[in-house]
């Protein structure tokens, strides 16, 4: 099969036999993200508007 990524009951397999986790959205990396996610949106807003600032999303 041709795909990167098989979608089974168990998970995503990858093609080489290697694990991916157990659901969408499990894989490496998405804790931490989750985790950085919840932080930003908890700051107040001023915080969320200088954050904004630095990393040029607003002017």
């Amino acid at each position: 099969m041709s795909a990167e990524y098989i979608r089974s009951e168990q998970g995503t397999n990858t093609r080489n036999g290697g694990r991916e986790g157990t659901d969408i959205g499990q894989g490496a990396g998405y804790q931490e993200l989750k985790k950085f996610t919840m932080n930003v949106l908890s700051l107040s807003d001023d915080a969320k508007k200088k954050l904004r600032r630095e990393l040029g999303l607003i002017v």
